[in-house]
């Protein structure tokens, strides 16, 4: 799912800083007004260095990495809707897996807020978007198009990925119950992420094989 302009707006305008920001912008905006009581050129100009002040803060705000974890956050969020909603339209085996991983995701992003994690629990949610995206084409294909052989070939290859999603929900539950020790130290924490990595390269694999064998 890309980062639309509409996301990027939306993003920042709920971000609990932007909201701040704008406090304080008009804040000082009425103090300034109720205090030396400008001229209407006095506030035409005021009200541009507002702009300006605001331009600079979304300018501020937008690199940080802050900001960047809470973009990644909401994405993964839209993505959980999507995948919610389009689940009902996959193969009833491949259903269960990927709703129980979305849950754990989200709970994981609950509970273990940690900075090494976040980007490639982000990167987890689009991973479960491309799968679910490459299953439903197959999916939807499988019951109107194919010869007999052709036919059983896409069964087999529904079924392979039911039971991929399976596994990749019992790595995700390990990868959960592990995350209790993240207190312990940064080298758990560190060893934590690498775990991460690695559902996300078995994933992506899974990926490159439904398109390799699509093709």
């Amino acid at each position: 799912m890309e980062r639309s302009l509409v996301h990027h707006i939306n993003t920042l305008l709920s971000y609990p800083f932007t909201r701040g920001a704008l406090l304080l912008i008009l804040a000082v905006h009425v103090a300034f007004g109720q205090w030396f009581q400008p001229s209407f050129g006095l506030h035409i100009a005021a009200f541009a260095i507002d702009a300006s002040a605001f331009a600079f803060w979304l300018r501020l705000a937008t690199t940080s990495a802050d900001f960047q974890s809470f973009s990644d956050t909401q994405l993964s969020k839209r993505i959980a809707t999507w995948l919610r909603q389009q689940i009902r339209g996959c193969h009833p085996d491949f259903q269960p897996p990927v709703l129980a991983c979305i849950d754990l995701a989200q709970q994981i992003q609950r509970d273990f807020d940690r900075d090494l994690l976040h980007g490639d629990m982000h990167r987890l949610f689009e991973n479960l978007e491309q799968v679910t995206r490459s299953h439903l084409q197959l999916y939807d294909r499988s019951k109107t198009f194919g010869t007999d052989a052709q036919q059983a070939d896409m069964t087999r290859l529904l079924a392979k990925q039911a039971s991929s999603m399976q596994q990749t929900l019992e790595t995700l539950r390990a990868f959960s119950g592990h995350l209790t020790l993240l207190a312990v130290s940064l080298e758990r924490e560190e060893m934590a992420a690498k775990e991460l990595q690695l559902i996300n390269q078995g994933l992506e694999e899974i990926i490159e094989e439904i398109n390799h064998e699509t093709l």
